[in-house]
């Protein structure tokens, strides 16, 4: 898990680089990387090829041991806009077909 974090780290801190040097020139800015990992959930993925069937079965398994509880309802802008005031069925003006119509 060290490794990995450190690889983490590494890795970020060389994109940093990658992007200010151009700008700033290098050694002319101190950064650095502290990276923190969830080690708690995993994701597996497993493909299996049976050559007698020809075909090709995927699984694939998430696990969270965290015990949070995900988020729910409809993902999207319309799930996080205000929902309109109900219209009553009486209205308060008239209404008068166009001339013609």
């Amino acid at each position: 898990m060290l490794e990995y974090r450190q690889a983490v780290e590494k890795d970020y801190l060389a994109k940093i680089r990658a992007t200010l040097d151009p700008l700033l020139g290098e050694d002319k800015y101190r950064v650095g990387v502290s990276a923190e990992c969830d080690f708690t959930s995993g994701e597996e993925s497993e493909e299996i090829y049976d050559p007698n069937g020809a075909v090709v079965a995927t699984s694939q398994k998430t696990e969270d041991l965290s015990g949070v509880q995900p988020a729910g309802g409809v993902p999207g802008t319309a799930s996080n806009l205000p929902r309109p005031a109900p219209r009553s069925a009486s209205s308060s003006g008239s209404f008068a077909p166009a001339p013609g119509a």
